[in-house]
């Protein structure tokens, strides 16, 4: 083997990268959580009129993974291998995913309940949640998930809230 200790911590390292940096992103997308998109954007260098990191952390995800089987052609002491795997033109759609998703994010390539949401107007003032999905949640049984779930209801109604009184020229609560 060709192996070195430090191919070895470097990949591991990037596993627990793409775990750490995918989870939240596929979290969000999922739905279970979306106060997300009516929250104030997270920095100033954010460019989009809407929240989007999830799409961004779901491009370093795919980058980092995409990059794993350099690390493997390492690994084994396959430079030629490695360095093809860089010069793929492929290797960089992920990159462009996160170029892209730092300025706007197509709505069609979004989970079906952030459509419904862009469709209903899609600003930070109009709820992601639905009265019918609420009304499903509250039906659940008793459990960590339905509270979860009501709370990021909750936080979502009262970030709505908010950005409908500051647009009203209203006090921030």
């Amino acid at each position: 083997m060709y192996m070195t200790n430090d191919v070895l911590v470097i990949g591991l390292a990037m596993h627990l990268v793409v775990v750490a940096v995918v989870a939240p992103g596929l979290r969000a997308l999922s739905g279970a959580r979306r106060s997300w998109v009516v929250k104030p954007p997270y920095n100033a260098s954010q460019i989009a009129s809407r929240n989007t990191w999830p799409f961004t952390m779901a491009g370093v995800g795919g980058a980092l993974l995409m990059s794993l089987p350099a690390t493997v052609f390492e690994f084994f002491g396959r430079e030629d291998l490695r360095q093809l795997w860089w010069n793929l033109p492929f290797i960089w759609l992920a990159m462009l995913v996160i170029a892209v998703s730092c300025f706007w994010w197509p709505a069609r390539l979004a989970p079906r309940w952030y459509r419904r949401w862009a469709a209903r107007g899609g600003t930070r003032d109009v709820m992601p949640w639905t009265e019918e999905e609420i009304a499903a949640i509250r039906a659940r049984p008793e459990g960590r998930r339905r509270r979860g779930l009501l709370r990021d209801v909750q936080r979502c109604r009262e970030l709505t809230a908010a950005q409908i009184t500051e647009r009203a020229g209203g006090p921030v609560p």
